[in-house]
């Protein structure tokens, strides 16, 4: 039960960084961060990339799109 509130928080979390990503002009930065702070770590990035996959399906939306395509 801890694991899947983890997963659901850390989802929430990183779907809520890329809305300010895909809001912010300097989303590259933003995006920059939350790369790095997966360094070393393949499965976190691994992650982070399927979240941002699910995000970036749920809307349709170019901006989404291209902050996806980023990661």
């Amino acid at each position: 039960m801890l694991i899947v509130g983890f997963r659901v928080g850390l989802w929430s979390l990183v779907k809520s960084w890329l809305d300010t990503a895909a809001g912010d002009r300097t989303r590259e930065m933003a995006l920059d961060v939350m790369v790095e702070a997966t360094h070393g770590r393949t499965i976190a990035l691994h992650r982070l990339y399927a979240i941002a996959c699910d995000w970036e399906g749920a809307a349709r939306d170019p901006v989404r799109t291209a902050v996806a395509a980023r990661l």
